[in-house]
């Protein structure tokens, strides 16, 4: 059953929820595709764009990146609880759990984070020349901040203020 389901698949992110299932950001197919531990379909969620990215919110809930928007959706029920705006299509997304804040790439935007206790959206790192393939993508590890360039074959360390700490050139 799996191997037809991802057939058409364009998967863009993955993450494991506590209670061992694997979660799959499907963009070409608009879904989100549940697997269970030992690999067998668990379900598959329908959303409204994207999704091109996945993070774990909670136990129940994930938030995946969408064209103009972070979405959070409840796993069991597949609905949608709350929508937030961003000025640009969001591609990679990062919950960081201890400062309590959504950090994602913003196409033309940047690295942006999104306060949860008020859905504001602060720029941490300015958006440079845009990659022709779209490939950027962000990973957090406690205050900083990993933005990967395929184009470039490059990753910069930022802190989380959006200081360069530094730059590796493949």
């Amino acid at each position: 059953m799996t191997d037809d389901l991802f057939k058409e698949s364009d998967i863009r992110g993955a993450v494991v929820l506590s209670n061992g299932q694997i979660t799959f950001a499907d963009c070409s197919q608009r879904k989100i595709i549940i697997l269970n531990i030992d690999g067998t379909f668990a379900k598959s969620l329908s959303v409204t764009s994207g999704p091109f990215d996945i993070t774990i919110i909670s136990d129940k809930t994930v938030a995946i990146s969408a064209i103009r928007a972070v979405q959070i959706i409840e796993i069991d029920s597949g609905n949608i609880i709350e929508s937030i705006k961003t000025n640009g299509e969001c591609q990679s997304i990062y919950n960081h759990f201890t400062k309590r804040m959504i950090i994602c790439y913003v196409k033309s935007k940047g690295i942006q984070s999104i306060q949860f206790f008020d859905n504001t959206i602060s720029t941490i790192v300015k958006a440079r020349s845009e990659s022709k393939s779209g490939s950027i993508f962000i990973a957090v590890q406690d205050e900083n901040i990993f933005e990967s360039r395929a184009e470039q074959h490059t990753i910069t360390c930022y802190t989380l203020t959006g200081e360069k700490q530094w730059v590796f050139i493949n």
